[in-house]
């Protein structure tokens, strides 16, 4: 049987035991910490004495950062013609990508709609940039080839450029097109100043204007692209119009100089008018066919007075009546180089014609009101 003082010395005996235990690890752990501590120092020192030239490298085919959901946001990999690196948004939708192409950069950004609304990249001539709209076609473009910048504008509905502004051969031009895809108006600069142009829809140049060494021009064509009216300065500085006929031959021309102005009638193509106030004509003057020129006054109706014209015989003029009737002629004769008279009376008749005869002598003829022949007066023999 064993006694209580038996059972106490075992129960201390044990707790000594278990006490050196503990302190046997304890003492264990405190080595480690040390040896650890010691460990970090010389790493720590080592670190510092190599200094910042340790390179610090990490290769892989393919680098990936991805959200909480563990879904792919940024891929860095390689591409066809280099590195690439891709971004998707929240809603895992590939919105951006930046690599190379062959001739260098490429950046290129998409809608959440999966089209492509703008790229910047490296081409033969230099860069581009482009920006399309939401449904994916381009708007906008400017780029650069091997004479310098250019700048466009496109019709969306057509896909073509509407509005364009690029480096010209002597500065700067601007062309912006019409609905069928030609140029409608043009500016450029030239050797001499500048070029202005204003088109048809189908391209054709209907009005033009220029710098020159003498100043400046107009100049009018025609749907045929033939000149029908020139303005212009000539080679000593004086102004010149020129108005011409549908095949481009020239009708009318007035020029200026130190003494005045000088106009030409060229054919049978011109005519100059002049109205009053009102808009009704009171003076002009035109090429005949095969004759020379006629000129006309008219009153204030519009009913002409006036007119002289040039013929192969010579000239001839006419006074009328208020209804626009010849009551008086004068001329050249229709036989010879003489002059010859005729007066009409209201009805319309000839009344009197004065001229000459057959051998050059004066001749007057006087006629009644119904136009029958009364007399005839002849110089005396």
């Amino acid at each position: 049987m064993t006694s209580t003082t038996d059972v106490l010395e075992q129960r201390i005996a044990a707790l000594e035991q278990q006490m050196h235990h503990t302190r046997s690890r304890a003492g264990l752990y405190r080595l480690a910490a040390l040896t650890l501590g010691l460990v970090l120092v010389g790493v720590v020192t080592v670190a510092a004495s190599m200094g910042p030239d340790v390179p610090g490298v990490i290769q892989a085919r393919r680098f990936e950062v991805v959200d909480d959901d563990g879904i792919v946001v940024i891929a860095a990999s390689a591409g066809e013609n280099g590195g690439r690196i891709s971004v998707w948004n929240g809603d895992h939708l590939n919105v951006a990508m930046l690599g190379a192409n062959e001739h260098g950069g490429d950046l290129a950004l998409w809608s959440t709609d999966g089209n492509n609304v703008l790229g910047a990249f490296a081409t033969a001539t230099g860069g581009e940039l482009s920006i399309w709209n939401a449904g994916g076609v381009r708007s906008v473009r400017t780029y650069a080839d091997d004479a310098g910048g250019r700048f466009e504008v496109y019709d969306t509905r057509h896909q073509r450029p509407v509005v364009a502004a690029a480096v010209a051969e002597h500065g700067g031009s601007i062309t912006i097109g019409g609905p069928t895809g030609g140029s409608v108006w043009e500016v450029r600069a030239t050797e001499a100043g500048a070029y202005t142009a204003v088109s048809a829809p189908d391209g054709q140049v209907a009005v033009s204007s220029r710098a020159t060494d003498a100043g400046g021009s107009l100049v009018i064509h025609n749907a045929a692209g033939t000149v029908v009216l020139a303005a212009t300065a000539d080679g000593t500085g004086s102004g010149r119009l020129q108005v011409s006929n549908a095949a481009g031959q020239q009708g009318f021309v007035a020029t200026a100089g130190d003494r005045g102005g000088v106009a030409e009638v060229h054919g049978d193509a011109a005519r100059i008018d002049l109205a009053n106030g009102s808009g009704t004509r009171v003076f002009s003057v035109e090429a005949v066919s095969n004759a020379g020129a006629s000129l006309s006054i008219y009153n204030g109706e519009g009913t002409r007075q006036f007119l002289v014209v040039s013929r192969d015989q010579g000239a001839v003029f006419n006074l009328m009546n208020n209804r626009g009737e010849a009551v008086l002629i004068a001329g050249t004769a229709d036989a010879g180089l003489g002059g010859a008279l005729s007066i009409t009376n209201g009805a319309g008749r000839q009344v009197l014609h004065a001229g000459y005869d057959s051998i050059g002598d004066g001749m007057l003829t006087v006629w009644d009101a119904s136009g029958k022949k009364m007399s005839t007066v002849t110089p005396r023999r």
